[in-house]
């Protein structure tokens, strides 16, 4: 899993979710690889065609979408350029919309850099609240407009050091004491 994905999970793992309804618009008919988490957590995951495969298609679901549920207090739209802005700009106008930048660099082809740049105005004039997941990440996507850092959020804990399972790797790979 990516950053986009840790940020969510653990974001839904720690907030009280009784007071929350989380809800996912995701690009491609295959589940995402935290399909099974959100759901379980009791998040919601919309799939519609992915531009790539069928733009039409794409932006006839996105409306019929948006027509069917218009009632989102706030949309959260996680960032890695501003190459397809059909989510917020059809995204009902009562809706606060969240921008979160997860990306310090675009490493994209010559059309995703043109239409990053040529949309850059229409999502930050639509942003209610600008987000980034590093100093970096932030600065790349917003330019000069004020935004907050949020660093992605890993739980720490899953990663401290166990001597219980330094000896239990060591011993499956057959390393020594050495290492």
């Amino acid at each position: 899993m990516g950053g986009i994905e840790t940020f969510i999970l653990n974001l839904m793992k720690n907030i009280n979710l009784a007071h929350y309804q989380i809800e996912f618009l995701v690009f491609h008919e295959e589940n995402p690889h935290f399909y099974r988490d959100i759901t379980n957590l009791g998040g919601v995951i919309h799939k519609i065609t992915s531009r790539r495969k069928n733009y039409i298609k794409n932006k006839k679901e996105l409306v019929e979408f948006y027509r069917k549920n218009n009632d989102y207090d706030v949309i959260h739209y996680h960032l890695v350029s501003f190459s397809y802005p059909d989510p917020i700009l059809y995204a009902p106008k009562e809706s606060k919309v969240i921008l979160h930048s997860h990306i310090a660099k675009l490493d994209s082809n010559l059309k995703v850099k043109i239409l990053h740049k040529l949309n850059k105005s229409k999502f930050l004039k639509r942003a209610d609240c600008l987000l980034a997941c590093s100093k970096m990440a932030g600065d790349f996507m917003f330019n000069n407009a004020k935004y907050e850092v949020i660093p992605n959020a890993i739980n720490f804990e899953e990663y401290r050091f166990n001597v219980k399972t330094r000896t239990k790797y060591k011993r499956i790979f057959n390393l020594d004491e050495k290492v």
